[in-house]
């Protein structure tokens, strides 16, 4: 691996995704207050880190395994450990291909406080696609840990962030000043994913205008199908399927400012389906082997629990007229618990 953290150019267009060092791209200057507290890591920090964390994407997607990693935590753990015992288990699944090579730009959380983190988008590797990483230090003793990862959508741009050597604020998950607080946008968001049509859809910039229109959310629209399909089959038998999407506070809301007084927040959300059915004599009823490796049998007799967890990237703008919609810039999911009767 060959991390390309900090070019030239980084100081002039910041976390916009731009390619090269455009000539006459405006310099984003923090304010002098912005500068207090520091940025929470500086490059060469930065690029020991990286070629840390590559290390262990390599060595653990070699091994299907999250054994040996010990930079992974939080939701990316939870996410890659069960994507590794469902491939192990049913090999047509397809996990997520994290990239080891890194854009040159970044946002980087100012604070004297813990847990820091950072953000940093993957250079995709021939037909891979493009990630955002979070990257966090839970406290003064522990290494940087990579702990949530999410697949940009198809011409997505992060808007700008402050220069990674003037750190960008923090921002609270209720932060005001915002179109929508990070917390509600979450929330905002994880209705969305259960009403594609609904209310709360029409706040992103992935809404279905058209009747017949095809969701540009990838998960939002693997979800819709999933559930189709499983409702599909309970229509043959006295069964009830519920789901839920809500957000997933046992993971901390990330959310960095950026130089427009907007937001980029990092979030997860816990989505399930529970299903209960009453088999008639010699009726059968099976979820599929994908989720066998989660400990779930394919075959149900009463009921099914399967639980998912998304990591969603957001942009949000200041609390203006024009602020336009909430931006999903990334989006990743896995079933990581199958209870079956």
């Amino acid at each position: 691996m060959k991390p390309r953290w900090m070019a030239a150019c980084a100081v002039v267009v910041v976390f916009g995704l731009l390619s090269g060092c455009a000539e006459g791209a405006p310099e984003i200057q923090a304010d002098s207050e912005g500068a207090n507290p520091p940025p929470v890591v500086e490059a060469v920090q930065i690029t020991r880190i990286l070629a840390a964390i590559g290390t262990d994407l390599t060595d653990s997607a070699e091994a299907s395994s999250v054994e040996a990693a010990t930079r992974l935590g939080g939701a990316a753990l939870k996410i890659r450990t069960a994507e590794f015992a469902i491939q192990e288990a049913y090999p047509d699944y397809k996990v997520n291909e994290l990239g080891t090579e890194f854009s040159d730009l970044g946002a980087v959380a100012q604070s004297r406080d813990w847990p820091r983190s950072f953000v940093v988008a993957t250079e995709p590797a021939e037909a891979q696609a493009r990630f955002l990483y979070q990257l966090t230090q839970a406290d003064p003793r522990s290494d940087y840990k990579l702990v949530a990862f999410a697949r940009m959508l198809a011409g997505a741009v992060v808007p700008r962030t402050y220069p990674p050597e003037n750190g960008s604020a923090v921002v609270a998950p209720a932060a005001e000043g915002l179109a929508i607080s990070p917390y509600e946008a979450l929330a905002a968001y994880a209705r969305a994913k259960e009403e594609p049509r609904g209310e709360d859809a029409e706040l992103f910039d992935t809404k279905m205008i058209e009747k017949d229109e095809p969701d540009r959310d990838p998960v939002r629209q693997a979800w819709t199908a999933t559930k189709a399909a499983i409702g599909q089959e309970l229509d043959k038998l006295d069964g009830k399927l519920v789901a839920e999407s809500v957000p997933d506070e046992s993971f901390a809301i990330m959310a960095l400012a950026t130089s427009d007084m907007g937001a980029v927040v990092f979030g997860q959300v816990r989505s399930t389906i529970d299903i209960k059915i009453t088999l008639p004599e010699g009726g059968t009823f099976s979820i599929g082997g994908m989720y066998k490796g989660l400990g779930g049998a394919s075959k149900v007799t009463e009921s099914v629990h399967l639980e998912y967890l998304q990591t969603v990237v957001l942009g949000i703008g200041p609390k203006v007229a024009n602020a336009g919609p909430i931006q999903v810039l990334a989006v990743s999911t896995a079933p990581v618990v199958a209870e079956v009767k």
